[in-house]
């Protein structure tokens, strides 16, 4: 059994072409860790001196936030650090999915914010399926009135009543729940695993700096070569050779064979580099 905990972001694109990005994110936590997990990040906490009921967040609100309004913003990096080492230990798997809004607002007349949805749930869905387990989905809770809360689930039923197009909804075991993040360190995990994912594919220093911690997390594909398609879902397809500059991925599977990235020939931008401005004396590098 494992509690998927999940989360949301939106961040604006500093790639050549990009525009605003929304994504959702998703820790999985096998049930005997979820506890254990717990521990360690009030440890962490207690380590460093922070109070337990301040909230780990990617993007804080500034009027409210304890690091900043205690002067103790030089320890987001650190806690950052040791939150993900501790996720690692605690075999925590984790995904990602994130449309650019830049070129495309809609599919199918639904916008990117339902499709980021279904696209997470599938990634999970088949991870869960394909381990022969089963498995819930807590979100944090959205904003708005109780009435906005009651809506926004009813809108995820179909996912977990019939599945998708692709997934069926099988190791899904019950209707998505909600809970408040200060509450729960799984949920302001999932907060920093987003924030930092999308961070780092929109071009974001503090997001690329942390990567190199959450790649060990990332689902992979069948083979294990790659996390595109899997742990992180890129939508429009044209954006997707930043698997390549921002994950490390060489490959793109089709049909059981590898496709050397970054691919040219299909329109997909990022083909020479990762679209950044290059920095004085050097080339754009992710």
């Amino acid at each position: 059994m494992h509690v998927v905990y999940a989360d949301d972001s939106a961040q604006k694109g500093k790639r050549e072409g990009q525009g605003m990005l929304v994504a959702l994110g998703a820790a999985a936590f096998e049930e005997s860790h979820v506890k254990p997990f717990a521990d360690d990040f009030y440890a962490i906490y207690d380590k460093h001196g922070i109070p337990h009921e301040v909230e780990l967040k990617w993007s804080p609100d500034s009027r409210v936030d304890w690091f900043r309004a205690e002067g103790k913003t030089e320890l987001l990096t650190p806690v950052r650090r040791a939150v993900l080492k501790a996720a690692v230990e605690h075999e925590v798997r984790i995904f990602a999915s994130i449309w650019d809004k830049g070129a495309q607002l809609t599919m199918r007349g639904q916008p990117a914010e339902h499709w980021v949805i279904q696209f997470l749930f599938e990634r999970v869905a088949m991870f869960l399926e394909n381990a022969d387990h089963r498995g819930m989905i807590v979100f944090d809770k959205p904003g708005g009135s109780h009435q906005d809360e009651d809506a926004w689930i009813e809108g995820t039923r179909y996912l977990t009543d019939l599945g998708t197009e692709y997934v069926k909804s099988t190791a899904i075991i019950a209707p998505i729940l909600t809970a408040p993040s200060h509450h729960h360190p799984h949920l302001q995990l999932a907060d920093l695993v987003v924030g930092a994912t999308t961070a780092a594919f929109a071009g974001n220093k503090y997001g690329l700096a942390l990567m190199k911690r959450l790649k060990p997390m990332f689902h992979t594909n069948y083979w294990g070569n790659s996390i595109g398609g899997s742990g992180v879902k890129l939508y429009p397809d044209h954006v997707c050779n930043l698997y390549h500059w921002v994950l490390g991925d060489e490959f793109v599977m089709r049909r059981s064979m590898g496709i050397p990235m970054p691919i040219d020939g299909l329109g997909w931008l990022y083909v020479a580099s990762n679209g950044l401005p290059a920095r004085r004396g050097k080339s754009a590098a992710s």
